[in-house]
């Protein structure tokens, strides 16, 4: 082959193969069914789901808004800065988590969580709670024993003694009131007398700036063991009413993210999975939102979970077999959270583990635990007072009348005579005691206004 045929071969080649390469482009480029578009979108947000945690690192400044449309990227942008800051901090005297899903925390699991560790609590079957009917003027079987009940009660009053009643953090002195879930019959009222306001994060902005010109400390309630499908931050994260939609739910529980519905009382929560990167940007949002909002301080609920999986039948468990030093982790980084915002922690409802808790929270919200007491159920108040009150830390108790009434009736006591032991017991263990219908109402009663 001569050289002219050998440039004529090489020409024909590249002519063909242009042909057959824009032939093959045709054939490859086609317009996609709907079907096969749908399917595509789907799986592309399942990446950005999974991959959303590793996103926006490289972004500026965070800019939080007011509203908390865009509450998942801003907090994205918080963790990856908060894990920065913390490496260094981190390394030093500990070992650093491998995953995104194991949290250092400073304290010691305990699993005893009885508050003294030389004595035991009497035990005391259901069947002789129910048997044993209280008087005013007589403890419960389930207190502590006597010398170290007295040794205990001595210490929180020298603490409220030597404690004043407006200051900041609160303790053994403050006064409270709590208004939580909004209410169009029942706005919050700004008139009651208290020093501390506990109040529910979407609160009116003018009703935050009211009180806090008036001197009152201000506390964001924030729910951060389940989602309340009802409250508008929550479905504009989650894409919609978890409630009302079925197949919202189920995808949110098919990534992990969503468990159990919270009980047949709240039928529209449901438990968070405390172990889900997801979970905790979505909680540091509202940590955010707290702090715009200009609240002094942020009380959590629903840290729990664990001793709904601990004790309850499969159905009314959160759907994660959550253990105690799963939950023990959680509560502690949700403290350290609210601190690196400049804003106090507040505990709510997790007696189990109130002796590690109480080095890193500010207070205790708790609820019934006098009817609890009386029921024999959870020493609540007791392991508080031991390791809260102690150490000069506010606690504040809901008893509600609906429960009181059916404690009272079951033990042939009037709802005045229960009410009267409980504000014994709140004065031996340093907790400000407020019987009230509900938390929507603003109204509350006082020990000093039956006594």
């Amino acid at each position: 082959m001569n050289s002219l045929q050998k440039h004529l071969y090489l020409a024909f080649s590249i002519v063909l193969l242009s042909i057959t390469s824009l032939a093959f482009a045709q054939v490859t480029v086609r317009q996609l069914s709907n079907a096969e578009i749908a399917e595509h979108q789907r799986h592309l947000e399942q990446q950005q789901l999974r991959q959303l945690p590793q996103q926006t690192l490289q972004r500026d400044q965070l800019q939080v808004d007011q509203s908390i449309d865009q509450s998942i990227d801003q907090a994205v942008v918080s963790q990856s800065r908060v894990n920065q800051s913390q490496t260094g901090q981190e390394q030093t005297g500990q070992q650093q988590a491998q995953t995104t899903n194991q949290v250092i925390y400073p304290f010691p699991v305990n699993t005893t969580y009885y508050s003294d560790d030389s004595k035991q609590l009497p035990q005391q079957t259901n069947q002789q709670t129910q048997q044993q009917a209280i008087a005013p003027t007589v403890s419960n079987s389930i207190s502590y024993i006597t010398d170290a009940k007295a040794e205990q009660v001595a210490t929180i009053q020298a603490l409220k003694q030597s404690a004043l009643p407006n200051a900041w953090p609160p303790n053994l002195n403050s006064t409270w009131q709590v208004q939580l879930f909004l209410d169009q019959q029942n706005p919050i009222n700004t008139s009651i007398k208290a020093d501390i306001y506990d109040i529910e994060i979407d609160a009116p902005q003018a009703v935050i700036n009211e009180l806090k010109a008036r001197g009152h400390k201000v506390i964001c309630y924030l729910n951060a063991g389940t989602a309340e499908s009802f409250r508008p931050s929550t479905q504009n994260v989650f894409g919609g009413n978890l409630a009302s939609d079925t197949a919202l739910l189920e995808k949110w529980r098919s990534h992990g993210v969503l468990g159990n519905v919270y009980g047949e009382r709240f039928s529209n929560e449901f438990w968070m999975n405390p172990n889900n990167v997801f979970v905790r940007t979505y909680v540091q949002s509202l940590l955010n939102k707290c702090k715009n909002k200009g609240f002094d301080g942020v009380s959590f609920d629903n840290l729990d979970g664990f001793s709904f999986d601990k004790w309850n039948p499969e159905p009314e468990q959160t759907g994660f077999s959550i253990s105690a030093d799963e939950q023990l982790a959680y509560n502690l980084w949700l403290a350290d959270e609210a601190h690196k915002r400049g804003l106090y922690a507040g505990l709510k409802n997790t007696a189990e583990i109130a002796e590690p808790l109480s080095q890193a929270f500010d207070w205790v919200f708790v609820e019934s635990c006098y009817s609890e007491k009386v029921r024999g159920w959870e020493p609540a108040c007791e392991n508080y007072a031991h390791h809260f009150a102690t150490k000069g830390k506010a606690i504040y108790l809901n008893e509600y009348d609906w429960n009181m009434q059916t404690v009272a009736d079951e033990n042939n006591m009037t709802l005045q005579e229960l009410r009267r032991q409980y504000c014994a017991w709140a004065e031996e263990d340093g907790i400000f005691l407020m019987f009230r219908e509900n938390d929507t109402k603003s109204t509350r009663l006082l020990c000093r206004d039956i006594l």
